[in-house]
């Protein structure tokens, strides 16, 4: 397995974990935030 099959089996478990739990992690400059879906 070379570094970018690993990377992309994480983001692939990160992308299924977004789309249950309807919340994404955004960064912008040296801090980040948990930002959450407003509703469905």
């Amino acid at each position: 397995m070379n570094l970018f099959t690993g990377l992309g089996i994480l983001l692939g478990i990160y992308t299924i974990h977004a789309a249950m739990t309807g919340e994404v992690f955004a960064k912008s400059g040296p801090w980040g935030r948990t930002v959450q879906q407003a509703g469905l």
